[in-house]
């Protein structure tokens, strides 16, 4: 909390997680849910995604 979009995923960029902050061409939701033009992070998990990648996302958002 506290942080925009692009300073989270600047963060998590530098940690070699591509999470990437827009609205997605979502606007409207993305106005209703109170994020503004800006939108929020978006960070997708696949079946091939490994240990290590979710590892680093986690630690990523959690400091």
């Amino acid at each position: 909390a506290g942080r925009s979009g692009r300073e989270v995923h600047e963060h998590l960029a530098r940690l070699g997680v591509n999470a990437p902050a827009s609205n997605f061409y979502a606007l409207e939701a993305s106005r209703r849910l109170g994020l503004g033009d800006a939108g929020a992070v978006r960070a997708g998990i696949a079946a091939y995604t490994t240990q290590d990648e979710v590892d680093r996302l986690l630690d990523g958002v959690a400091g």
